[in-house]
């Protein structure tokens, strides 16, 4: 990733760390996968739910199944000028 990046880069302690607690919390609950909306609506503020589950934030639909790696189902618009 380029180093000139808005946002940290989760480390992998960090990624397991956060997908064990949701996961748990999912288990306990009985749900079997989360998807999770996320947009640029006030100042990218909007995003922090799927950044948190992906490390990456950006526009569109974070899948998160109880086993499995997740995905971040997105698109990209060129950046304002």
């Amino acid at each position: 990733m380029s180093d000139n990046s808005n946002w940290p880069i989760l480390s992998l302690a960090e990624r397991d760390r956060r997908w064990k607690a949701v996961r748990a919390d999912m288990d306990a609950k009985g749900i079997d996968c989360l998807v999770v909306a996320g947009n640029q609506g006030n100042w990218g503020g909007n995003m922090a739910n799927p950044r948190y589950l992906t490390g990456i934030g950006d526009r569109g639909f974070a899948v998160f199944p109880k086993e499995g790696e997740p995905a971040l189902l997105t698109w990209w618009i060129g950046p304002y000028k």
